[in-house]
């Protein structure tokens, strides 16, 4: 993005009004006001108040509409929770191949890709939010928002007239020219932003906090995660920093070693620090209610607690006893090789 662009961007973010031209006119839409606001949501609980006993579909029964439907069910769901998982371990692998060039071109592709096909499973399990009276009341109270907020010259427009169609074709505008995350991160990591938000936070708006829009509190939490990031004692070069993808797996290699040490602390904390020294402890997985069913989601976090050695220790463990049925501790092939050690180290 050219320093003139970031103006551009910085100069609407901040004054929270957006243009939009059509010929000689020119319309102005503001950021509403509390009172507004305000009036919005008293638009929204009389839509719902009024149709709540029509015809029209509740959010709770979305579900079951969509299975119906054939348009959205449990396996769409997981295809959808499968690519989330798989972007975001290759956000971690393109940090970790960072100095690989055709790597981070072929992993960035394939964040990409993996990236439109879950826009498109969201399209099909939002398309018929719009016919819910949830989505409906909704709706309503963003057409009232917006035709209390668009004004020509100093009047506003849908005081004097009822041309829903311009309205719509304003309302497509602001949807086509909404800023994207990427121009909002690049914004809040780079000047001349960055020179502003030095001096201006943590209140860069004049406005109320609550009255700010949508975009100045994305800028505002983004600016935040980069002074978090260049604070970090172990913050990455700029050239990860720069690259949305690589810094994002840093993060979720910091998250991820974050909630490890947390579990370990958990389970130190639940064995006790004599036994938290030995090489090898047992945590028994707990049962649900009264019942013998195993907590699965209990023994997920135990085995999570295992590093890397000591979980190809368990697999093999695990091998030899499928094979085997009844092993006896001394055969096993882990325990037999610190025994082979400490025989040669006794010599």
């Amino acid at each position: 993005m050219d320093g003139r662009k970031k103006e551009k961007l910085i100069n609407r973010i901040v004054n929270g009004i957006a243009q939009y031209r059509e010929g000689d006119d020119l319309y102005l839409i503001k950021s509403p006001t509390s009172k507004i606001l305000c009036e919005a949501d008293e638009v929204y609980d009389k839509t719902i108040n009024e149709f709540f006993y029509g015809d029209m579909y509740l959010s709770k029964d979305l579900d079951s509409i969509l299975k119906h439907r054939g348009i959205w069910n449990e396996d769409n769901q997981k295809v959808l929770s499968n690519f989330e998982k798989q972007i975001e371990d290759l956000k971690v692998k393109i940090y970790l191949e960072r100095f690989n060039r055709e790597q981070v071109k072929k992993i960035t592709q394939q964040i990409e890709t993996l990236s439109k096909s879950i826009s498109h499973l969201l399209e099909r399990k939002h398309s018929l939010d719009h016919i819910t009276l949830d989505g409906y009341a909704n709706m309503v109270r963003r057409q009232y928002v917006l035709m209390k907020t668009i004004t020509k010259g100093k009047q506003l427009v849908f005081n004097k007239t009822d041309d829903f169609k311009l309205l719509e074709r304003i309302f497509n505008f602001i949807y086509k020219e909404n800023i994207s995350i990427e121009e909002i991160r690049e914004l809040a990591r780079s000047d001349p932003w960055r020179s502003y938000w030095e001096i201006s936070k943590p209140r860069p708006f004049t406005r109320h906090f609550s009255l700010w829009s949508d975009e100045q509190r994305t800028l505002v939490k983004y600016s935040k995660m980069y002074d978090n990031i260049f604070a970090h004692p172990e913050c990455p070069s700029d050239d990860v920093i720069e690259n949305n993808y690589m810094l994002d797996g840093w993060i979720i290699i910091q998250n991820r070693e974050r909630e490890k040490d947390r579990k370990k602390k958990g389970a130190d904390d639940l064995v006790g620090e004599r036994i938290s020294q030995h090489t090898e402890q047992f945590i028994s997985p707990t049962t649900l209610g009264t019942g013998n069913e195993i907590d699965l989601e209990y023994v997920k976090n135990i085995k999570e607690l295992n590093d890397l050695n000591a979980k190809r220790i368990q697999q093999q463990r695990e091998k030899v006893i499928n094979k085997h049925g009844k092993v006896e501790e001394v055969d096993l092939p882990d325990v037999k090789q610190d025994l082979m050690n400490e025989i040669r180290r006794t010599k």
